[in-house]
Protein backbone atom coordinates (compact mmCIF):
# COMPACT_ATOMS: atom_id res chain seq x y z
CA UNK A 1 0.00 0.00 0.00
CA UNK A 2 1.23 3.45 -0.85
CA UNK A 3 -0.67 6.03 0.85
CA UNK A 4 0.70 9.48 0.61
CA UNK A 5 -2.48 11.98 1.65
CA UNK A 6 -2.45 15.70 2.94
CA UNK A 7 -2.16 15.57 6.63
CA UNK A 8 -5.32 16.71 8.55
CA UNK A 9 -5.33 20.43 10.22
CA UNK A 10 -5.81 19.31 14.24
CA UNK A 11 -4.42 21.19 16.70
CA UNK A 12 -1.08 19.81 17.73
CA UNK A 13 -0.11 18.80 14.35
CA UNK A 14 2.89 19.91 11.96
CA UNK A 15 1.27 22.89 10.05
CA UNK A 16 -0.33 21.38 6.48
CA UNK A 17 1.09 24.32 4.43
CA UNK A 18 4.55 24.00 2.62
CA UNK A 19 7.12 25.21 5.24
CA UNK A 20 10.10 27.30 4.07
CA UNK A 21 13.52 26.78 4.59
CA UNK A 22 13.78 29.12 7.07
CA UNK A 23 10.97 27.27 9.35
CA UNK A 24 12.69 23.76 9.20
CA UNK A 25 15.97 25.62 10.23
CA UNK A 26 14.03 26.97 12.94
CA UNK A 27 12.41 24.16 14.25
CA UNK A 28 15.74 22.07 14.24
CA UNK A 29 18.08 24.91 16.16
CA UNK A 30 14.24 24.32 18.91
CA UNK A 31 15.14 20.46 19.14
CA UNK A 32 18.54 21.11 19.52
CA UNK A 33 18.18 23.37 22.58
CA UNK A 34 15.16 20.24 23.70
CA UNK A 35 18.06 17.63 23.48
CA UNK A 36 20.85 20.10 25.56
CA UNK A 37 17.95 20.33 28.27
CA UNK A 38 16.20 16.97 28.03
CA UNK A 39 18.25 14.65 26.32
CA UNK A 40 17.97 13.11 22.58
CA UNK A 41 16.33 10.00 21.22
CA UNK A 42 18.93 7.94 20.04
CA UNK A 43 18.82 6.43 16.52
CA UNK A 44 20.78 4.25 15.28
CA UNK A 45 21.80 4.18 11.69
CA UNK A 46 22.40 1.02 9.23
CA UNK A 47 25.12 1.24 6.40
CA UNK A 48 24.60 -1.04 3.40
CA UNK A 49 26.50 -1.64 0.31
CA UNK A 50 25.87 -2.95 -2.97
CA UNK A 51 27.98 -2.35 -6.14
CA UNK A 52 27.77 1.17 -6.81
CA UNK A 53 24.78 1.84 -4.11
CA UNK A 54 25.00 3.12 -0.61
CA UNK A 55 21.60 2.95 1.49
CA UNK A 56 21.41 4.24 5.07
CA UNK A 57 18.33 3.24 7.11
CA UNK A 58 17.25 4.36 10.72
CA UNK A 59 14.23 3.32 12.11
CA UNK A 60 12.45 6.27 14.09
CA UNK A 61 10.76 5.64 17.25
CA UNK A 62 7.07 6.54 17.32
CA UNK A 63 6.38 9.90 18.94
CA UNK A 64 9.85 11.34 17.61
CA UNK A 65 10.20 14.67 16.12
CA UNK A 66 13.01 15.21 13.99
CA UNK A 67 14.92 16.83 10.94
CA UNK A 68 17.13 15.40 8.22
CA UNK A 69 20.45 17.03 6.36
CA UNK A 70 19.92 18.08 2.64
CA UNK A 71 22.01 16.22 0.50
CA UNK A 72 24.55 17.01 -2.46
CA UNK A 73 22.47 14.57 -4.92
CA UNK A 74 19.42 13.40 -6.12
CA UNK A 75 18.27 9.82 -4.03
CA UNK A 76 16.19 7.47 -3.05
CA UNK A 77 14.05 7.43 0.38
CA UNK A 78 11.99 4.63 1.15
CA UNK A 79 9.92 4.74 4.19
CA UNK A 80 7.75 1.79 5.63
CA UNK A 81 5.80 3.17 8.79
CA UNK A 82 3.37 6.15 9.42
CA UNK A 83 4.97 9.36 9.73
CA UNK A 84 3.88 13.05 9.15
CA UNK A 85 6.98 14.56 6.84
CA UNK A 86 7.41 17.98 6.07
CA UNK A 87 8.66 18.49 2.59
CA UNK A 88 9.65 21.55 0.22
CA UNK A 89 7.10 19.85 -1.65
CA UNK A 90 4.05 19.96 1.05
CA UNK A 91 3.23 18.15 4.33
CA UNK A 92 2.32 14.59 4.09
CA UNK A 93 1.34 11.53 5.77
CA UNK A 94 3.38 8.44 4.53
CA UNK A 95 1.59 5.19 5.75
CA UNK A 96 2.49 1.91 4.72
CA UNK A 97 5.49 1.45 2.32
CA UNK A 98 6.69 4.60 -0.20
CA UNK A 99 9.28 5.20 -2.15
CA UNK A 100 10.01 8.87 -2.75
CA UNK A 101 12.66 10.86 -4.56
CA UNK A 102 14.68 13.48 -3.16
CA UNK A 103 16.07 16.71 -4.95
CA UNK A 104 19.46 18.17 -4.36
CA UNK A 105 19.29 20.16 -1.27
CA UNK A 106 15.56 19.01 -0.53
CA UNK A 107 15.52 19.06 3.82
CA UNK A 108 12.86 17.41 5.64
CA UNK A 109 11.10 17.49 8.79
CA UNK A 110 8.86 15.04 10.30
CA UNK A 111 6.72 13.43 13.19
CA UNK A 112 6.63 9.69 13.66
CA UNK A 113 3.07 8.11 14.42
CA UNK A 114 4.63 4.62 14.93
CA UNK A 115 8.11 3.38 14.82
CA UNK A 116 8.85 3.81 11.12
CA UNK A 117 11.81 2.58 9.29
CA UNK A 118 13.74 5.32 6.67
CA UNK A 119 15.80 4.36 4.09
CA UNK A 120 17.94 6.80 1.88
CA UNK A 121 19.36 5.25 -1.05
CA UNK A 122 22.38 6.65 -3.46
CA UNK A 123 24.65 6.35 -6.52
CA UNK A 124 28.08 5.27 -4.96
CA UNK A 125 29.82 4.78 -8.35
CA UNK A 126 33.47 4.76 -6.31
CA UNK A 127 31.67 1.90 -3.70
CA UNK A 128 33.31 4.08 -1.01
CA UNK A 129 32.29 2.82 2.50
CA UNK A 130 34.70 5.27 4.62
CA UNK A 131 32.72 7.43 6.83
CA UNK A 132 34.78 10.72 5.65
CA UNK A 133 33.96 9.86 1.90
CA UNK A 134 30.09 9.02 2.40
CA UNK A 135 29.69 12.48 4.53
CA UNK A 136 30.26 13.91 1.05
CA UNK A 137 26.79 13.04 0.76
CA UNK A 138 25.65 16.09 2.65
CA UNK A 139 24.96 19.82 1.89
CA UNK A 140 25.37 20.86 5.35
CA UNK A 141 27.22 19.76 8.58
CA UNK A 142 25.86 16.24 8.37
CA UNK A 143 27.18 16.11 12.26
CA UNK A 144 24.04 17.74 13.14
CA UNK A 145 21.99 14.70 12.72
CA UNK A 146 21.55 12.50 15.61
CA UNK A 147 22.85 9.35 13.94
CA UNK A 148 26.42 11.07 13.03
CA UNK A 149 26.58 10.98 17.03
CA UNK A 150 26.78 7.40 16.82
CA UNK A 151 29.91 5.95 16.50
CA UNK A 152 29.73 5.40 12.66
CA UNK A 153 28.15 1.34 12.12
CA UNK A 154 28.06 1.07 15.73
CA UNK A 155 26.22 -2.11 17.17
CA UNK A 156 23.25 -1.96 19.49
CA UNK A 157 24.84 -3.86 22.26
CA UNK A 158 27.85 -1.63 21.89
CA UNK A 159 25.87 1.07 22.47
CA UNK A 160 24.03 -0.30 25.68
CA UNK A 161 27.49 -0.48 27.27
Amino acid sequence: MNDLQPVPAVAGALPTTTPTREQIEHLESELFALVKRDGEVVIIPEHHHANGLYCRSVMIPAGTVLTGAAHREEHLNVCVGDIDVWTEDGMRRLTGINVLPSHPGCKRAGFAHADTWWMTIHANPDNVTSEEALAELFLEDASKLSTRRVPFNAQPEELAQ
